[in-house]
């Protein structure tokens, strides 16, 4: 029987985890949060071509840096999502994987939202499932 995900928190961001990364430096949070925006998109497009593919090792490769990169920003949900498709592309259960694409997008989705609005100085309080 699969693991069950950690759980974790209705918001799409844990803030505590990038004030932390960044050493309260507004500047550089501002910086990572950019560099997120900027590559996130791309990595969900080799992961979407890959599960299209029925690639399952490339799928696996393509959710474990979306993973890693997105883990390091706290959006842990995302980052647990990332996780079952790549341990679905390393055990080749590919069919698993569109399900688990649509998810991950709409969740990008959020997180994206909720990064946009702590580069405006707010704290995303109103993201909720």
């Amino acid at each position: 029987m699969a693991e069950e995900p950690e759980k974790t928190s209705n918001q799409p961001v844990n803030l505590q985890r990038i004030r932390e990364a960044t050493m309260g430096d507004e500047e550089f949070m501002v910086e990572l949060i950019d560099i997120y925006l900027d590559d996130s998109p791309a990595q969900i497009r080799a992961l979407r071509d890959a599960i299209e593919s029925r690639e399952g090792e490339v799928a696996a490769s393509a959710a474990h840096r979306l993973k890693g990169s997105s883990g390091n920003l706290g959006a842990d949900s995302l980052a647990a999502l990332c996780r079952r498709v790549e341990e679905s592309g390393r055990e080749n259960r590919v069919e698993e994987m569109p399900g688990l694409l649509k998810d991950i997008e709409l969740e990008f989705s959020r997180v994206k939202e909720c990064l946009a609005a702590v580069r405006r100085d707010s704290d995303c309080k109103g993201f909720r499932q």
